[in-house]
Formats: structure tokens, sequence, C-alpha cells
């Protein structure tokens, strides 16, 4: 099952993004709560439960804003679950290494699709034919079991749109609109790199650029490197072509060198020659 399959480039239409319509004082005080409660049920929410509140937003009235957070925050939150699901059964009989590039990419590319938060009828399909498609990718259906954080304090605040649209004008001029290859780092470079990258794609219309979010978590998941098997390196070696890497993360401030780390590890799998630069949300080093 290749790449082809899953569409996980650009935009088809203009970009409005989600973050946008976000009341972020609302939000603000629903993040600040769960911080400090870290309710057991929050704790034990899944890629399931995430699907059932994309279904119940878009269910919802258009301007309710709980039914926004949910459509702005719950498809990183899948990434979020089959980055890790993959990492943990990688040994697993039933999850076939081949196809782990296409269930990122499948995922990545729902994502993608409901950041443009298409029509109700139009994102409810999306999402079922997501339900159906998966089992054929991983004969374990425990993925929709696996357990999903919320976004943390720290990354919401460096999701604000503002900062976003800088970072993606920033990128059309520094890199002549040419096409991406965008890896944002998970977990928390997940939800304002696809913003990001969808906004890059409306500036410059360039339909070319790919995206693939990578795992690399060395606080709470110890990451020692960014978490690639051999055949996901392989096809972010393919697609570098004519492409420029760009590296992204929420914010530079952790004291840990994620993205110095990041650089290095992707310096190493890519050649020499290869446009390669690393994006913090508002500037680039």
């Amino acid at each position: 099952m290749g790449n082809s399959e899953f569409e996980n480039r650009g935009i088809s239409r203009t970009y409005h993004s989600l973050f946008e319509k976000v009341d972020w004082e609302f939000i603000g005080r629903q993040r600040v709560n769960n911080d400090k409660t870290e309710s057991k049920a929050l704790k034990n929410e899944t890629v399931s439960d995430v699907l059932g509140y994309l279904d119940w937003a878009y269910a919802s009235e258009p301007s309710d804003q709980l039914a926004i957070a949910h459509k702005a925050l719950g498809p990183s939150r899948i990434i979020r679950g089959v980055l890790d699901y993959k990492i943990e059964n990688a040994e697993s009989p039933f999850l076939d290494r081949s196809v782990i590039e296409p269930f990122v990419t499948y995922t990545t590319s729902l994502a993608l699709a409901l950041y443009q938060d298409p029509p109700k009828a139009h994102a409810l399909d999306l999402i079922n034919q997501y339900r159906q498609t998966i089992p054929r990718l991983s004969r374990d259906h425990r993925l929709f079991q696996g357990k999903v954080d919320h976004i943390d304090s720290y990354s919401w605040h460096y999701t604000h749109p503002e900062l976003s649209e800088k970072t993606a004008n920033r990128l059309a001029k520094d890199l002549a609109h040419e096409p991406l290859l965008f890896i944002p780092l998970a977990h928390g470079g997940v939800p304002s790199g696809l913003d990001v990258f969808l906004r890059y794609g409306d500036i410059t219309k360039n339909r070319e650029s790919l995206v693939y979010p990578v795992r690399f978590s060395m606080h709470k998941k110890e990451d020692a490197t960014p978490r690639l098997t051999d055949e996901e390196g392989d096809y972010l070696q393919r697609m570098a072509r004519g492409r420029h890497v760009v590296l992204f993360d929420d914010d530079s401030a952790n004291p840990y060198g994620t993205m110095s780390r990041a650089k290095g590890f992707f310096r190493e799998l890519f050649p020499k020659d290869q446009s390669l630069r690393s994006q913090i949300n508002e500037y680039a080093r």
C-alpha cells in the first residue's frame, strides 16, 4: 500500500484556520483547569474518544466554542495517538512495518482535511472512512483504545494563530514559495505545525509540499532521537528530493535542546547538499 493512496499535500481550497475562530480566553480557562485537575477521565481518553468528539463537534452549532476547540485540537490528538501506537507496538505481529508510513500519512491526511473545516456531511464521512480504513492497515484494534493526552498550556500558548501566520509568511519569503517537506516534531509541534503548513500552502498556492510528523519528545517520552523506522527514513529521503526540508517545533525555550538534536539527526539522514532548516513558531534559526 503506497503513499499515493493518501494525500497529504497542500490544500485544495482557500484555507481559513480554525485557530482564528477559537475564543482563546474560553479555551485558556479550560486548558488551565485541565492542567490543574488532570482528572482520570482526561488521562484515559482514547483515539476512539477523540473521533467521537469530532463526530459531536461537526454535528454541533458552528459557533459552539467547545466544538471549535475539538475541531482545532482533535486532529492533532489523533496523530499523537497513532505515533505513540506505532512506536509502542513496533514489534507487534499485528503491525506490519511496511504499512507504518501509510498509517501515519493517512492519519495526517485526515488531520489536514479536517483542519480545513469541511462541511458537516463531508467531515463525518472522512471520519467514518478513517474508522473503516485503519483496520486494513493494522489487525490490532487496540489503536482505537490507545491513550491520548491533551495539549499542555505551554504548547497551547505557542499555537496562537498570530505566531503561525508570521511563521508561514517568513517561510514563503525565505524559501521563495518553493515546495517543502515539512516535519513537525511531535507531540507539541503538531497542532501549530499543521496550521503553519496549511497557511504556507494558502500563501504560495504550492501543491507539491508534503508534511510528515515525527515524534521526538525528550522530556515526556524520554526519546533519545526522533522516532523513525528505517522504512520511514527511506520514505523521507525520497520525498526530500526537490523540496526544502523544514523541521518545525512550537517553541525553543525547553532546556533539552530538542531542536538542535533533531537537526543533527536529520543532517545525518539526508544528503549533505539537502536544503534543511529548523523553524520555531515565529522565527527560524
